[in-house]
């Protein structure tokens, strides 16, 4: 995408940090699709700011595929 990823948007920060601002709107975003993707299934097992890249416009998206989460081990039974 246009926009880089995060990580290169740190490098080429000042002093290597995101204003604030900045952080916390691509955090918001990041944190607004992992919700959606785990609603649905999905989990996300390499997060990282290199993986997520900013569109034309400074949006936050995940670049990686993603997997189903595993499925949930049925419950053991217990002894009377």
């Amino acid at each position: 995408m246009r926009g880089g990823d995060v990580e290169a948007l740190i490098t080429n920060a000042e002093d290597g940090r995101l204003e604030l601002e900045t952080a916390l709107r691509i955090t918001t975003e990041v944190c607004r699709g992992l919700d959606f993707a785990h609603g649905t299934g999905i989990i996300h097992s390499d997060l990282k700011p290199g993986n997520i890249w900013l569109t034309d416009d400074g949006t936050a998206v995940s670049a990686t595929a993603a997997s189903p989460s595993p499925p949930t081990a049925p419950a053991s039974r217990k002894k009377r």
